[in-house]
């Protein structure tokens, strides 16, 4: 049900008082930052941020670069196309963006799945810092983080265990948060959605000589609704959090910051393993501290983080007179010494040591009784950067990881660009590791009366190796690239079944390979300043090597695609955008054997193809300081609905902001 409380109603009369007033104040109006015309800059250089090309990327590398000038191909999701698609949270906007990525909701977060392969296999960082897992499947809610707070987001498609460590097989995706840049600023985000979706936000900024400061605080809620399988139902819920972020810089040689965040997500009637009706609270804390040091000329400059992260859950049976339970604490500590040195505009070496601590308490799902299990891990990095000559630049690194559970792992990558004129040619080796979760090495937990799960203390660490290779060009306004992939996966950690005298047993071990390879391509129009035309296409074989079969959910073909017209009208920015995103079906493949002819048959099931169309509105007006910004989307346009996929149906959400700067 599409509901308007009291603040949306303020925050239109205000708005319609201004859309009333506008011919009468538009000399006074001054053009906003986010979604307009650039009257500053050239009509050059605003196309080039049209297309990203002025962007600075820093995950592919670890050092800020010009996306233009970055040797590791990074697609980009700016905050103009964030604020263009009227997105309300970052699953949408990975899953608008990144072809071949699809999502399975559950209670336990955002299952998000990349070409076949789990949220286990994508890292997941907030500002370069990873972010925790915390489901079996390697779930992460992305809902922790408040899109209001995010400036743009970096994907890293394939293999950066050489710069990141464990879980960095499939692709890396970090989420940039915005800078205090104003003396201060403050504002006010509320969405209104189909299934009583509701989303409130406030932020406040404060930037002087000596500290910037950045809080905000949000609240979240929705009815959910209801599929005929789990994959299609997405349960109701309540969640709020806020964080708070400290800037300290007192000298140009020295700054540091500090960041602290909560979260707390609750979901309504989740049935749990026994099919007894629950609800499930999950609270997360997440606190970082950054210091850098910088010697006179800035040539090298010195890092030491600290991260930790504290992740609780409670159940609570509705059978149970509301009796809430504690099932699961969760800590991680991390601590990284950086150093990056550039003794010439030619060179650029970055290193680096750190270690990490991880545990995990539960009161059933290690033993019988409430166990702690932990893990420990350090590493050692290197990785240099070199131009060696005006067209040419070379990127190679070394990661050297030792973990107590499978030992020691070596990751070396090694990248090359070439510049020709409007062409730039990629090329790239890099191998990646998976450390075996607490989880998966030590669970132990009586699924019902006769079924078994069982950790393995022996497990090897899952291998990867990664090839790839790119073109790019660019013209004017004109921006296209082609990648190739090959991704290779041994010792992949899966599941078996075996029976004893009294109980099924499910228990983990290093028995499957995967081969995915494949291609991207990626365009980008901007016919004027008014008109941009986007478009992505994937290919992807993902395969079981042991089977011959495709892993489960990995679709072949997948895409997204486009128009953005945003004019200015009245010296007053808009912007209308017609996109969707397409995909061929998901295949389930399964091998049948005959028992008396010992013949194989593979079995195929397809899910439906789909084609998910949006269309989304978004109108600021802006006196002086002030701007308010109405926004309108529908969602599923055509009102898809498939028992594979999680898709509501069709869907409206109207927001209005509010910000003074």
């Amino acid at each position: 049900m599409f509901r308007l409380t009291r603040t949306t109603i303020i925050l239109c009369i205000y708005t319609l008082s201004i859309m009333l007033s506008a011919p009468l104040i538009a000399r006074e109006l001054v053009v906003p930052n986010p979604i307009e015309t650039d009257s500053l800059n050239s009509d050059s250089s605003f196309i080039q941020k049209m297309l990203n090309l002025d962007e600075i990327v820093i995950t592919g590398t670890r050092t800020p670069k010009l996306y233009s000038k970055s040797p590791i191909l990074t697609k980009i999701i700016s905050s103009r196309s964030l604020d263009q698609a009227g997105t309300t949270s970052l699953q949408d906007a990975l899953l608008d963006n990144v072809p071949g990525l699809m999502t399975d909701n559950n209670a336990m977060g955002s299952n998000l799945k990349l070409r076949g392969l789990s949220s286990r296999y994508i890292l997941f960082m907030l500002d370069g810092q990873p972010l925790m897992k915390e489901g079996a499947s390697g779930n992460v809610d992305l809902n922790q983080i408040n899109i209001e707070d995010i400036d743009h987001i970096e994907y890293l498609g394939g293999a950066a265990s050489a710069l990141y460590g464990s879980n960095a097989v499939g692709a890396v995706i970090n989420f940039i948060s915005k800078k205090s840049t104003s003396k201060w600023a403050a504002g006010l985000n509320e969405t209104n959605g189909s299934n009583d979706t509701k989303r409130l936000s406030i932020n406040v900024n404060n930037n002087n000589r000596f500290l910037s400061t950045k809080w905000s605080g949000f609240r979240n809620s929705s009815d959910g609704y209801k599929g005929t399988t789990s994959t299609n139902t997405q349960y109701a819920y309540l969640s709020y959090g806020s964080n708070l972020s400290l800037n300290i810089h007192p000298s140009d040689y020295w700054d540091t910051k500090a960041t602290a965040s909560f979260f707390q997500h609750k979901t309504y009637q989740v049935i749990d393993e026994a099919g007894l009706p629950m609800d499930n609270l999950k609270r997360k804390l997440n606190t970082s501290l950054v210091t850098n040091l910088y010697n006179l000329n800035k040539s090298n400059i010195l890092s030491l983080s600290g991260n930790y992260q504290l992740y609780d859950s409670y159940n609570t049976y509705i059978e149970n007179k509301g009796h809430q339970q504690k099932s699961l604490e969760s800590t991680i500590y991390k601590t990284e010494l950086l150093d990056t040195w550039t003794p010439s505009k030619a060179l650029q070496i970055v290193s680096g040591f750190g270690y990490d601590y991880k545990d995990i308490w539960s009161e059933s799902f290690l033993g019988i009784i409430p166990t702690r299990q932990s893990i420990e891990e350090s590493h050692a990095f290197a990785q240099a950067d070199w131009n060696i000559i005006d067209n040419l630049t070379i990127v190679s690194g070394l990661r050297f990881t030792h973990n107590q559970s499978f030992g020691s792992s070596v990751d070396p990558k090694i990248s090359l660009m070439y510049t020709l004129n409007q062409w730039k040619f990629r090329t790239g080796f890099s191998t990646a590791f998976r450390s075996p979760s607490v989880r998966e090495l030590y669970y132990d937990f009586y699924h019902g009366p006769t079924f078994h799960i069982v950790g393995n203390h022996d497990l090897d660490a899952e291998k990867g190796k990664y090839y790839s290779a790119s073109i790019e060009y660019t013209l004017g306004n004109f921006n296209t690239s082609i990648s190739g992939f090959y991704n290779k996966i041994d010792d992949k950690i899966d599941g078996i079944y075996t029976m004893n005298q009294a109980n099924m047993i499910y228990s983990y071990i290093n028995v499957n390979k995967a081969t995915l390879k494949g291609f991207d391509i990626n365009t980008a129009w901007a016919i004027n300043t008014e008109w941009l035309v986007k478009g992505a296409y994937s290919y992807c074989d993902a395969k079981d090597d042991n089977t011959g079969l495709q892993l489960q959910s990995n679709m072949k073909h997948t895409g997204n695609a486009s128009l953005t017209w945003s004019p200015s009208l009245l010296g007053q920015p808009m912007s209308l955008l017609l996109s969707g995103r397409f995909s061929s079906p998901q295949q389930y493949e399964s091998i049948e054997i005959d028992k008396e002819t010992g013949k194989q048959t593979i079995n195929s099931t397809d899910s439906k193809p789909y084609k998910i169309i949006k269309f989304t509105y978004t109108k600021p007006f802006k006196i002086g300081k002030q701007t308010i910004k109405l926004s309108f989307k529908i969602d599923n346009i055509f009102d898809f609905e498939d028992d594979t996929y999680n898709f509501p149906g069709r869907t409206y959400t109207f927001g209005v902001s509010y910000h003074i700067n």
